[in-house]
């Protein structure tokens, strides 16, 4: 069995739901190539694999140390 067949997919709708943007901005984001969000385009068709929603996910999660005061 393929690793693609275990996989779960998501159309554009849905990814944006997930993503919590809207389907406007997630084809922005297509169109652009700004973010390195990955994609699959099959004839008109756009999914997005989970698994790379939540690496995304990972690599844009921003981590702030906490600012140290010296009195």
């Amino acid at each position: 069995m393929s690793i693609y067949m275990q996989e779960k997919f998501l159309n554009s709708k849905e990814a944006s739901s997930y993503l919590g943007i809207s389907t406007v901005t997630l084809a922005k984001w297509r169109a652009n190539k700004q973010n390195g969000l990955p994609f699959i385009k099959i004839g008109r068709f756009i999914r997005y694999r989970v698994s790379d929603i939540e690496q995304f996910f990972k690599d844009n999660t921003i981590i702030r140390k906490p600012r140290i005061t010296i009195n």
